[in-house]
């Protein structure tokens, strides 16, 4: 039985014809223009799955509705595929080239070939293969023995990395084939093409698990079974963070160093420290290790206070198991300096009137905060403590000057009150006094009241009260004394603006004591009083009156204080004061005080930069000028015991201490004395 013709397929010289049936009047032609390798056409064949091949001059062309040219620029000379759908191709010059579907591969005259020129294929019946050539006819019996291949680096069958890529190595052996080829995919990529290498870098892959698989070619195009490697890619760092401290904290103390160490293969990690902004891995101490993951929590504990107070780094240095670091690092200023936190009013031991003033000051470079509070309980340290003043939340100042009214809650007794100043590394400093509120005398009585020390006292007649009252008396503190020289001793008499009773004159008795040498030869004491009047913003004491007194004036010194007493018809601030037993014609005055001009800016800032303090002396004199801030501590002695003449006089002040440093904003007061005689004047810095 003859089988239908389907179709005719005629090589020309110029292409190929190609009818749809025999008896077709339609015919195609198909040329490079299609994408035929050459328009000169040999040998043709149609393999098992309907795909035609043509042999053409400069390589062989495969047609499945397009074109694909293989062995591009090769003469094809005869064609065959053989049972195992392997396509063959005799050449002219290279000997037979096959076709698996994936590769091509040689067989040459060093394979056994009688020459490279092949013109005639064909397949027995017992699938042997046999080539024409120029030079004779030779037969080829195919192997169907795979070979065998190994990976033999790395050796183990999974592989962990800490790089993208990986060098791989194997070997293979087959009893026919000396020179094996070799293909290897990733995952389910594609076979690569094949390689006679027997070894390769992959490209990079992406974290996670991937598979590698290679496999042997032989000669007969036997394929061994796969090797596998199983390679787990990790490029990722640990993770490290520093929680706290902060970048650019102060520290002090044992310090918490908090963050977090993660890492799935974590090897280990350090807290280390060193000295500076940016030391080199040299510098650095170790502090603590770990291997152990920290989500976050402390990471180790740094006690500082052997550490010489400067800039230092702080590093956590993470490595994993396949050797990735990763640093995190804060630098620091340590500071385990204590802030200073001091009460100048009340003093410890001093008596409180319904309305009092809580004066002192903090200070400390890193100053962060400070709290006033107080507490009734008799047991200061298992006190509950009452907030009075706290910090407000912006603060920015390393020095505050604290002038703090307060009311005393209705109580009578002892109360603790206490001044805490913290850093901003933690350090803390207080001060705590123990003050009284006494009873209140009555307007019907009177009655006596006296100093915590009992050099003070007075007695009020009967009637003499406009109504109940609390009297307090308390001692003027040695800094604030040193503003005011010309005071010997001095005590605050409170309420400042009490007066007594007029009508009838009902004045009080004061008795103050003072030290027995007093008064030195020449001269003679004094009380005087003292009352509160406020210039530019601050309160200052000036003198109301003089009030003299009887003093004891016997030359007996076993005793270490004598009194002196007097009357007074309001309280204040008496002082006791020693002056010149007058002599006609010895005394200088200083008149007309003036600072000008009364605010100024060392720093400029459209301001003048320096003050005239200018005063009148009625006669030559030695002159002491000092500066002091409000709270009496002595910044500038401008001038000391310097002989100035009669008139006005001038000396300039340039707002800087003694340790030549500006002075912070404020109000400063200026005493001019000259002898014995001293005046007061406010003048205020306003840095800009």
């Amino acid at each position: 039985m003859i089988k239908k013709i389907t179709a005719v397929i005629i090589a020309l010289c110029f292409g190929v014809l190609v009818a749809a049936a025999a008896d077709a009047q339609t015919w195609r032609s198909f040329t490079t223009a299609d994408g035929l390798a050459h328009n000169s056409v040999g040998p043709m064949l149609e393999d098992q799955d309907g795909n035609l091949w043509f042999g053409t001059e400069k390589g062989l062309s495969q047609f499945n509705g397009l074109f694909t040219t293989h062995l591009s620029g090769m003469r094809i000379d005869s064609l065959l595929e053989s049972a195992d759908s392997t396509i063959w191709a005799g050449t002219g010059r290279i000997g037979v080239l096959r076709y698996d579907g994936t590769a091509w591969d040689a067989l040459t005259v060093l394979d056994g070939l009688p020459s490279d020129f092949v013109n005639a294929l064909l397949e027995d019946r017992n699938g042997n293969l046999w080539f024409g050539t120029e030079n004779g006819l030779s037969v080829y019996k195919p192997n169907y023995n795979p070979p065998l291949i190994e990976i033999t680096n790395p050796q183990e069958q999974t592989v962990k990395t800490g790089k993208s890529s990986l060098f791989i190595e194997w070997r293979a052996s087959d009893i026919e084939t000396k020179s094996l080829l070799f293909q290897y995919k990733i995952d389910e990529e594609a076979w690569s093409k094949p390689t006679p290498a027997n070894f390769m870098t992959t490209p990079p892959m992406n974290d996670g698990e991937h598979i590698f698989y290679v496999r042997a070619i032989d000669r007969d195009f036997n394929y061994s079974e796969p090797d596998t490697l199983t390679i787990i890619v990790d490029t990722i760092r640990p993770n490290v963070l520093i929680g706290s401290p902060t970048q650019g904290a102060i520290i002090g103390g044992t310090v918490k160093i908090m963050g977090g160490v993660t890492d799935s293969d974590l090897d280990e990690f350090q807290v280390e420290y060193a000295i500076g902004e940016a030391p080199s891995d040299g510098d650095f101490k170790l502090i603590r290790k770990s291997v152990h993951e920290v989500e976050f929590g402390s990471l180790a504990e740094l006690n500082t206070q052997s550490l010489d107070e400067t800039q230092y780094t702080i590093r956590v240095r993470a490595t994993d198991k396949l050797g990735h670091t990763k640093d995190d690092t804060v630098t620091v200023t340590l500071d385990n300096t204590p802030p200073i936190a001091k009460l100048t009013a009340p003093q410890d031991g001093s008596r409180l009137t319904k309305q009092t003033e809580i004066i002192g000051e903090v200070s400390d470079k890193y100053l962060d905060g400070y709290v006033l509070e107080y507490t009734t309980d008799s047991n200061p340290n298992t006190a509950l403590w009452r907030q009075i003043f706290k910090t407000p939340e912006s603060l920015t100042e390393t020095e505050i000057s604290l002038n703090h009214p307060w009311e005393v809650p209705t109580i009578t007794g002892t109360i603790f009150i206490r001044l805490t100043a913290i850093d901003a590394a933690g350090n803390t400093d207080m001060q705590m006094v123990s003050v009284e509120v006494p009873q209140a005398l009555t307007k019907d009585k009177g009655g006596d009241a006296s100093s915590s020390d009992g050099n003070a006292r007075i007695y009020i007649p009967p009637r003499s009260l406009p109504g109940d009252t609390i009297i307090t008396i308390n001692r003027v503190s040695e800094q604030e004394l040193q503003a005011y020289p010309d005071w010997k001793i001095a005590y605050d008499f409170e309420p400042y603006d009490l007066a007594f009773n007029q009508k009838p004159y009902k004045p009080a008795t004061i008795t103050l004591k003072y030290p027995s040498h007093l008064p030195e030869a020449g001269k003679t004491l004094a009380i005087y009083r003292f009352q509160k009047k406020e210039e530019d913003g601050i309160m200052m004491w000036v003198l109301a009156e003089r009030l003299g007194g009887t003093f004891d004036s016997s030359n007996e010194l076993s005793r270490p204080f004598k009194t002196i007493t007097s009357a007074t018809k309001r309280l204040g601030r008496f002082a006791v004061m020693q002056e010149k037993k007058p002599t006609l014609g010895e005394d200088a005055k200083i008149i007309q005080l003036t600072c000008q001009p009364r605010i100024f800016s060392p720093k400029g800032g459209g301001f003048d930069t320096r003050t005239a303090i200018s005063f009148n002396l009625t006669k030559s004199a030695r002159v002491t000028i000092k500066i002091y801030n409000r709270t009496g501590k002595l910044k500038q002695l401008l001038e000391e015991n310097k002989e100035m003449p009669k008139g006005v006089n001038v000396v300039f002040w340039d707002g800087r201490d003694d340790e030549d440093n500006i002075v912070r904003s404020d109000l400063y007061i200026v005493t001019v004395t000259a002898e014995d005689a001293t005046v007061v004047k406010t003048v205020a810095v306003s840095n800009r």
